[in-house]
């Protein structure tokens, strides 16, 4: 049960860079997006070593609980959202990592 968490936690971290990757693979701008989450998936599938159907069940589900845990750091709540296409809440948490960030980046 721990392998698997932590198998769907490192879902979470990769998933927009497999979207991102996922993106690239389509010409032009038109994008199916029933398409665009199966190569999503695919690529996650076989990165985390899980089963696909299991992995579009247990993913986004995972993700939402994630997002709103308070022992989740900021940025991994982010990124938990956006996998749970609670875009508005990724982007409010995504903010506010920036904003915890900011003086760290600004140190002398």
């Amino acid at each position: 049960m721990a392998v698997e968490l932590e198998k769907l936690r490192r879902g979470v971290s990769a998933f927009a860079g497999a979207l991102t990757r996922a993106r690239e693979t389509f010409p032009g701008t038109s994008v199916n997006p029933a398409e665009l989450d199966a190569r999503v998936y695919a690529e996650l599938s076989h990165t985390l070593g899980l089963d696909e159907r299991e992995l579009r069940d247990r993913l986004p589900k995972f993700a939402a609980e994630r997002s709103r845990t308070a022992e989740t750091p900021v940025y991994d709540r982010a990124n938990a959202a956006f996998v749970a296409k609670d875009f508005g809440e990724a982007e409010r948490l995504a903010l506010r990592a920036a904003a915890a960030a900011a003086p760290a980046n600004h140190a002398p």
